[in-house]
């Protein structure tokens, strides 16, 4: 990016940054995603930059979550206590990061409610299934995604969620890449 493309980001994103640069000074910048969410009105984009983040995010708004680099390893959220993210806005947006639950009985990504879309990043859980999909107003989009290395299944769908799992690569897992249950059906295509 130039200089001026990274003013106009500053200037039109929430920044969440570990070392903020000058141009990014010029508006807000928080240390902490999960204080951005708070911040972010509907329509907001939060920009994050490179670094590993210790926390759970709980997604309630209508807002986009981009790590600023299309290096899905470069911003790196992890946690151990919850769900690493956990969702019930209508259409929120998570892009580019890898999202790790280290935890025992938590997923990395949980879902409950509306259409999350998650894009180019990847799943790690140490516990449940990387992503958890569960009730039947559930229908989020997860595509093109890494979703690797879990205890428990890759996806786990529940209690009739729906959704679309598309063009992802599934793989490491101690039981199934993808689980259906309950009533779900989602539309699963062009998964690896």
């Amino acid at each position: 990016l130039n200089n001026l493309e990274r003013l106009i980001i500053a200037s039109t994103s929430i920044i969440v940054s570990q070392s903020p640069t000058h141009e990014e000074t010029l508006g807000v910048v928080y240390s902490r995603i999960s204080d951005a969410i708070r911040a972010a009105k509907d329509g907001d984009r939060i920009v994050v930059k490179p670094g590993t983040y210790f926390e759970y995010l709980y997604i309630d708004k209508n807002i986009e979550i981009i790590g600023d680099l299309s290096d899905h390893t470069a911003v790196v959220l992890s946690y151990a206590g919850e769900h690493v993210i956990s969702s019930s806005a209508d259409n929120p947006v998570i892009k580019n990061m890898l999202i790790n639950q280290q935890g025992d009985e938590y997923h990395a990504l949980f879902v409950t409610s509306g259409c999350l879309t998650a894009e180019n990043c990847t799943f790690l859980s140490s516990g449940w299934a990387c992503i958890g999909i569960s009730g039947d107003n559930t229908h989020p989009y997860i595509v093109n995604n890494r979703i690797t290395s879990s205890a428990d299944n890759g996806i786990i769908i529940l209690s009739r969620g729906k959704g679309l799992i598309q063009g992802n690569d599934i793989e490491g897992f101690t039981l199934q890449g993808i689980e259906i249950r309950e009533g779900s059906n989602p539309v699963i295509k062009g998964n690896k």
